[in-house]
């Protein structure tokens, strides 16, 4: 293995977790956002759904070519997408110019980060389930240290504008560091790649129910965290537990990802207990009256919600090796559908500054995130061929 090799580790994980500090800082600023062209509960839900919808549309396009272009191609097109965006955000002073930013980046992160997951699964096989969930604990990482980070800042007089162009320039280091990495199995030029090789999986019963689980995943932490601001400052009056309870949420996601790798449990067992902590933990934020378990409920949410996201991935990386890049990324655009669909549902159902139903949804995307799986697992052992005796 040759240093330029190696340092494909590195580079996917330093991209990975900013990734992380992006997407936690635009939650962070999402009420800020809002408020600065005067947006309500409906059009906060408009506004995540907008960046989803370039998650969700971009990998079955540009994420499908990586068999064709490769991995490498493909990510020399989606991290420039990033740093587009977050410059147009930055530089934005209408909400039509911010929601083009917004989808840009949205587009480009979704690429990015599934396409760096699925490079990280195809040259190192024999360790893709350690290194996904190394990379999604630094991912969170950098999520828990992007709100403290972004409430300082805030405190400076300076604006989200200032921080998504911080991130854009981290960015543009990255991609730079992105050039001197090798990819030495990085298949290019198959014949089955494009939408009708994406459409194909979807024929296979086991892809459609985790394609089912990962949309349900994605659209709990965006909930969660795209309106936990919003929960804190409207609903519990306490503006100034917000960071806090966000940067547990994604704290606790850190220990339970790197368990990932190192946890003999089969796959089923760590999904169920994932779930059941989010479903307790979600009716105790809802239900409970007290700041301080509310907090501690965070904590048990993020847990839960860690390794749900990588261990998916990490199955489809292992069932499709022949399509590694177009099977994650296809499953990417799930979670930028999920990431869609789930905060504008929340987001039309909210009444005034209670955002409690944020929570009572969370629980209910856990049960069929739980129920999904089990039939996804009961399925792959039906077609497994039965042992003579």
């Amino acid at each position: 293995m040759t240093f330029r090799h190696r340092l494909v580790i590195p580079s996917a994980y330093l991209t990975i977790g900013m990734c992380g500090v992006y997407l936690s800082m635009f939650q962070i600023s999402l009420l800020q956002i809002s408020q600065r062209f005067a947006l309500d509960s409906l059009m906060m839900g408009v506004l995540v759904a907008v960046q989803y919808m370039g998650l969700c549309i971009t990998p079955l396009f540009l994420g499908s070519m990586s068999e064709r272009l490769g991995k490498r191609g493909v990510m020399t097109i989606s991290i420039p997408l990033m740093i587009a965006g977050t410059l147009m955000v930055s530089l934005s002073n209408s909400l039509a110019f911010f929601l083009i930013g917004i989808f840009v980046i949205g587009a480009g992160f979704s690429v990015t980060e599934g396409t760096m997951s699925a490079t990280l699964g195809a040259e190192f096989p024999e360790k893709s389930k350690l290194h996904l969930g190394v990379s999604q604990a630094i991912f969170s990482l950098g999520a828990v240290l992007s709100p403290f980070a972004s409430e300082a800042i805030f405190r400076t007089g300076r604006t989200y504008q200032d921080t998504f162009l911080y991130v854009s320039l981290i960015f543009m280091g990255l991609y730079a560091l992105f050039f001197f990495t090798k990819h030495q199995n990085d298949i290019r030029g198959s014949a089955d790649y494009g939408i009708a090789a994406a459409a194909r999986l979807f024929t296979k019963k086991t892809f459609v129910l985790l394609a089912v689980g990962i949309f349900l995943c994605v659209g709990i932490e965006e909930i969660v965290a795209f309106f936990s601001d919003s929960y804190y400052e409207l609903t519990l009056q306490s503006p100034q537990f917000s960071a806090l309870a966000l940067g547990l949420f994604w704290a606790c996601m850190i220990p339970s990802r790197l368990l990932l790798g190192v946890v003999r449990l089969s796959h089923k067992a760590i999904v169920f207990i994932c779930m059941g902590c989010i479903i307790a933990s979600s009716t105790v934020i809802a239900a409970a009256p007290d700041i301080t378990v509310k907090l501690a409920a965070y904590a048990v949410l993020g847990f839960g919600c860690g390794p749900t996201w990588p261990l998916i991935l990490d199955i489809v990386a292992k069932r499709y090796p022949q399509n590694v890049g177009l099977g994650i990324n296809v499953m990417m655009s799930m979670s930028g559908l999920g990431g869609a669909l789930t905060p504008l549902a929340v987001g039309a159902i909210v009444v005034g500054a209670d955002f409690t139903p944020v929570f009572i949804t969370a629980a209910l995307c856990a049960v069929g995130i739980a129920v999904s799986f089990a039939l996804a697992v009961r399925n792959s052992r039906k077609k497994q061929p039965q042992k003579k005796p």
